[in-house]
């Protein structure tokens, strides 16, 4: 995923991890909270920016599983 524009004008972060997605999350709620942005815009983002926190999650319990189930499979 590219580092992507903020909707707040700051330089972009990385949305390609939990971590980033997370700050990202704070900053808009930091927005709405001061009146910098529109309550339903930060309701948007947010919920956009959930989407993409539990994706991360379940990418990366897939590969957490995968991993674990590697060294199980039946050999030919």
């Amino acid at each position: 995923m590219d580092n992507a524009p903020t909707p707040l004008g700051r330089p972009p972060i990385k949305l390609d991890t939990v971590q980033g997605c997370l700050d990202e999350l704070a900053a808009v709620y930091r927005a709405a909270k001061h009146g910098r942005m529109d309550v339903n815009r930060a309701t948007k983002l947010g919920y956009l920016l959930q989407i993409l926190i539990r994706g991360h999650e379940t990418a990366s319990l897939e590969a957490r599983i995968a991993a674990l189930e590697l060294p199980h499979e039946p050999k030919p």
